[in-house]
């Protein structure tokens, strides 16, 4: 078991690759802190990974939402005695063309996929430093080369690989001993 006595936060861990994430780091021996909005399958998830010899505790969270971010890496240390794995997972990806977006659904988009893992890397640093952890952005391809429909989710992609090279350049800097990785998906569009 490679993750033995880790313990891992997974954002939007309740469906998709998310839970697909948390799983797999419950097969390799993690304890899981999963957030998500809809808790339709909290209770399941909770049961599955249970089912793993693993603990696990799901809390509903906005990423988005800095008080939200604070209580969710609070509950985890308080739970679980520490965190060592961030991944940052949650995001939204509305299809449509760039001309029908509003600017509100453009804010949203950006303040869940791209201030969401800023706001849980910034309030996870100081655990996930004291214990040497790692923060995991989960991004898209089409962060790498845009796509057909000019989705805003493109932009901040693109940005949270950014993001990931920063902290990863403040680490060398001397400035902590957090390992900040990108990991990109690709997925079918329709």
């Amino acid at each position: 078991m490679k993750l033995h006595g880790k313990v891992a936060v997974v954002t939007g861990g309740l469906r998709g690759i998310g839970h697909a994430i948390a799983l797999a780091m419950a097969q390799e021996g993690a304890d899981l802190l999963i957030a998500g909005l809809s808790m339709d399958r909290a209770a399941q998830t909770e049961q599955e990974i249970g089912a793993l010899g693993r603990r696990c505790v799901v809390v509903r969270a906005d990423v988005a939402d800095a008080a939200a971010v604070k209580a969710m890496i609070a509950c985890t240390v308080q739970h679980f005695g520490g965190l060592d794995i961030l991944v940052n997972n949650a995001g939204i990806a509305p299809f449509k063309p760039i001309d029908e977006f509003t600017s509100a659904e453009f804010s949203r988009v950006l303040d869940v996929n791209l201030k969401g893992p800023w706001l849980c890397a910034k309030y996870a640093f100081p655990e996930l430093k004291r214990r040497g952890g790692v923060i995991i952005n989960i991004t898209s391809a089409s962060g790498h080369y845009g796509g057909a429909s000019a989705r805003p989710s493109c932009a901040e992609r693109s940005a949270v690989s950014m993001m990931s090279r920063t902290c990863r350049a403040c680490v060398a800097l001397g400035t902590g001993s957090v390992s900040c990785r990108t990991q990109s998906t690709r997925c079918a569009t329709p």
